[in-house]
């Protein structure tokens, strides 16, 4: 990975836009450019929160509160944000953390979510947030995870077509999926998903979402680099994206590192599960050690797939199995990855275990 840089600023390349209208971020070759030769509260109970010296605590059960600059303790209990509510961190990305010392982390988000970084690993059996459709996380770190037999960062228990948007967050160590968002449609950008088993990032539409809305992960990093923790019911077996029920899927302007470490599996798979979907893969970079493949359709070929100017370097496998329209990919050794904090703007995304050069 390149050296470490604070949150981008360049100028963007010119925007793709999405079936839902919006346009997208700092495409990678101004991501590159950028890293140059380197490499407020409705109805909000947040459990036990207390502040250091630096934060005194904060009464976080109004309407309309944020939560000031500091570091505090927390039971993992307790973030509820209903929909048109927010819990807002002040400060610059990452002034302020949640150190979780007991429980289990949950929450159920409807609203926003910003700022947040979450320091420690869970204590019991299972963690996540929920995320409804129509909810926002913009600034959500927790390089620790869970590391327990039901855990992810993030699951969603509704679908809908209402979307969802996860944004400059990153997680890592999650036994049970790292991002389980297989039901609304949803907009990824700027993340980290780093050593996580099963699936880095699991995405696909149901349960009343249309199979014509589009799913978009952009501008994300997704990577194994260490054997990803299991559970007795799991071997390590960590794809990165899963498509897992039918889709419009475009993910673009993406980084995929797999090292040769046990555990790894297909880069992107795309499930029989999800026959039927439009897939567009489009300006990533692959650095594969790996013996899973760069993409794996297991529908057979009843997917609609392009792969379009695309980069593969590594001693792993070359793998593409669908047949697929576009460019596809061309061997190229001389991309740099960036760190997890140069694509999420937080520096304690580096602090992932297993993130280094």
């Amino acid at each position: 990975m390149a050296e470490r840089h604070g949150e981008d600023e360049a100028a963007q390349d010119e925007p793709t836009t999405d079936a839902d209208g919006s346009t997208g971020g700092i495409g990678r070759r101004s991501m590159m450019k950028a890293l140059g030769a380197t490499a407020a509260v409705g109805g909000l109970g947040l459990g036990t929160l207390s502040g250091n010296a630096a934060a005194a605590d904060v009464d976080l059960s109004g309407g309309g509160t944020s939560i000031p600059v500091g570091e505090y303790t927390w039971d993992g209990s307790g973030l509820d944000v209903g929909s048109g509510d927010a819990i807002v961190g002040e400060g610059s990305a990452g002034d302020v953390v949640l150190n979780l010392e007991s429980g289990t982390m949950d929450g159920d988000i409807g609203g926003r979510l910003e700022n947040v970084v979450v320091r420690g690993s869970n204590e019991d059996s299972k963690a996540g947030i929920n995320l409804r459709p129509g909810a926002t996380v913009d600034g959500f770190v927790w390089p620790e995870g869970g590391q327990r037999d039901e855990d992810r960062a993030f699951y969603t228990p509704d679908g809908g077509n209402d979307r969802l948007t996860v944004r400059n967050s990153a997680w890592g160590w999650m036994v049970n999926n790292g991002a389980y968002l297989d039901k609304p449609p949803v907009t990824m950008e700027n993340c980290a998903a780093v050593n996580n088993n099963i699936a880095n990032v699991r995405v696909g539409h149901r349960d009343g979402t249309d199979e014509s809305e589009r799913t978009v992960i952009r501008n994300s990093l997704i990577a194994v680099t260490k054997q990803v923790e299991n559970d007795s019911t799991n071997i390590p077996h960590s794809r990165g994206i899963r498509l897992r029920h039918p889709a419009d899927l475009l993910i673009e302007n993406c980084w995929f590192i797999y090292l040769d470490v046990d555990g790894t599996a297909d880069i992107v798979e795309l499930h029989d599960g999800a026959a039927g979907s439009t897939v567009e893969i489009r300006d990533c970079a692959f650095y594969n050690d790996s013996d899973g493949d760069l993409v794996r359709d297991k529908s057979g070929g009843e997917m609609d797939v392009t792969i379009e100017n695309c980069t593969v370097a590594g001693s792993g496998s070359r793998t593409v199995e669908p047949d697929f329209d576009g460019s596809g990919f061309t061997e190229d050794d001389s991309v740099e990855f960036p760190y997890p904090s140069a694509v999420t703007g937080y520096a304690a995304a580096d602090e992932i275990e297993g993130v280094g050069d």
